[in-house]
C-alpha cells in the first residue's frame, strides 16, 4: 500500500479486477480451474467437496436457471469507494481518510497511478517518486 502510505486514495476493486485479467493471471486461474473440473480427488484438510463434484450436483437437482449474469460481483457493493476506504484505514491504521487525494488508473503500455487533476504534472511527480517511468 505504498500508494495510500504517500497520500493517494487507490481504486483497490479497479486494481484487482486489472490484475486478474491480465493474461498471464488469467492463464493462471484458467489452467488451476481446469485441474479442478478434471478430479473428483479429495484431501482430508478440504471443507468442502471437490467442484466437479458440487457442479455435478447442482446439475442433478434439474433447477431452471435465469440467463446467464455476467456482471462482476463487484457491482453489487453499493458504495463501493466507501468500502475502499474503510480497508485502507483498517489496513493502514495512521491514515487520515480526510487527508487522502484521489487518483484513477489509466493503463499506456502498463499501469499507472495517476492522481486526479493536473495529468501531466502528476504522472511526473508519482512516476519519480515511485520510480515509474513516465
Amino acid at each position: 500500500m505504498p500508494v495510500a502510505a504517500s497520500g493517494y486514495r487507490p481504486q483497490l476493486a479497479d486494481g484487482y479486477g486489472r490484475f486478474l485479467h491480465a493474461p498471464e493471471i488469467a492463464n493462471a486461474a484458467s489452467v488451476v480451474l481446469e485441474k479442478q473440473l478434471a478430479t473428483n480427488a479429495t484431501n482430508p484438510m478440504d471443507s468442502h467437496p471437490p467442484l466437479k463434484a458440487r457442479i455435478e450436483k447442482a446439475r442433478a437437482l434439474g433447477i431452471a436457471t435465469a440467463t446467464e449474469d455476467n456482471r462482476t460481483a463487484v457491482t453489487l457493493f453499493e458504495d463501493l469507494p466507501w468500502l475502499e476506504l474503510q480497508l485502507l484505514t483498517k489496513l493502514i491504521p495512521a491514515l487520515k481518510p480526510s487527508e487522502l487525494k484521489p487518483m484513477n488508473m489509466i493503463r499506456k503500455g502498463r499501469v499507472r497511478w495517476l492522481a486526479s487533476g493536473d495529468v501531466v504534472g502528476q504522472a511526473h511527480f508519482i512516476g519519480e517518486l515511485f520510480g515509474l517511468s513516465t
